[in-house]
């Protein structure tokens, strides 16, 4: 199954003052309410996003298949970059996880979702990415 991505324009251009970004949505494992923020738009920070959104995701996913309600999951994920080509300097992250489980089957779980989370998983293994195609216009109405 492939899944596609899409970042695209909105024909603002206006200049403002930069406000973290932050995305709302419902988790469909749970109906409950979630954010995602960033500092910026940029490449790197939804690289980071990806991975935090992929193990929250993976622990609904794995604690509902479990019998495990979660009440609070925080998975924050950082890392720099650096050098021409740009190279990443290592991925790190963090989970806060709360549940209606012993201590022990949450950490086991988040064990678990370690073993299974599909973008860290990618990451550590590598992945081919490629441009598959482009369309490309200019705007201008002169050659100058």
């Amino acid at each position: 199954m492939d899944f596609e991505a899409t970042v695209s324009t909105t024909g603002d251009t206006s200049v403002g003052e930069v406000d973290p970004v932050v995305v709302e949505f419902r988790n469909r494992h749970t109906g409950q309410h979630h954010e995602l923020v960033m500092d910026e738009l940029t490449g790197g920070h939804v690289l980071h996003l990806a991975i935090a959104a992929c193990v929250s995701n993976d622990l609904f996913r794995e604690g509902k298949a479990r019998g495990i309600t979660l009440t609070t999951v925080r998975v924050t994920a950082g890392g720099g970059f650096e050098g021409h080509p740009c190279r990443s300097t290592g991925v790190h992250y963090a989970v806060e996880l709360e549940g209606d489980a012993p201590e022990a089957a949450l950490r086991d779980l988040l064990a678990h979702v370690e073993d299974v989370a599909e973008i860290p998983a990618v990451l550590r293994h590598g992945a081919t990415v490629r441009l598959s195609s482009a369309q490309i216009r200019s705007a201008r109405t002169t050659d100058d």
